[in-house]
């Protein structure tokens, strides 16, 4: 596997055996690939998949602290970054859901409303898990998520559920 300059913090494992990484990286294997990269399982090489070739390309602003992949193939990013992409249109709060392409799904920021916030500290997303039901439980630091003030630090299907996803 290629070589990378920094911390590797959370591995996802693709239906379609494809392996994402997520950490606090600028390069893996290439440049800019800025925290985030989807490689073949079978040969290690680098599948294109985040947003941006530059240094302002991928999630520039704060660390991956973790991915997941659903069953059903979705991609959740969570971790200390507000940004994905190109800095001046792309404000995700996060979390955000990407497309098998690396695209943020356009439903899931549309119904996040802000995505998480803190009144006391600096929001992050520590944990994403999916139930049995398919919902997904994030949790973190912040006390506000969509605009809606919650219990500490963790996020329940239910809440997150009304947001598509």
């Amino acid at each position: 596997f290629p070589s990378h300059d920094r911390s590797v913090n959370s591995i996802s494992i693709t239906p379609n055996d494809e392996i994402i990484l997520g950490g606090n990286f600028t390069r893996y294997g290439q440049p800019y690939s800025n925290k985030l990269v989807k490689i073949n399982s079978v040969n290690g090489s680098i599948i294109s998949f985040t947003q941006g070739t530059t240094s302002a390309g991928g999630f520039y602003d704060g660390p991956v602290n973790v991915v997941l992949t659903t069953s059903s193939n979705e991609t959740y990013v969570g971790g200390g970054f507000s940004v994905y992409g190109d800095p001046t249109n792309s404000i995700y709060n996060y979390i955000i859901k990407l497309n098998s392409d690396g695209t943020p799904n356009s439903t899931f920021t549309t119904n996040m409303n802000g995505g998480f916030n803190d009144s006391f500290h600096t929001p992050k997303v520590t944990d994403i898990k999916e139930q049995a039901d398919g919902k997904i439980v994030v949790c973190g630091i912040f006390d506000e998520y969509a605009g809606l003030s919650l219990g500490p630090n963790i996020v329940t299907g239910k809440q997150i559920g009304r947001a598509h996803v």
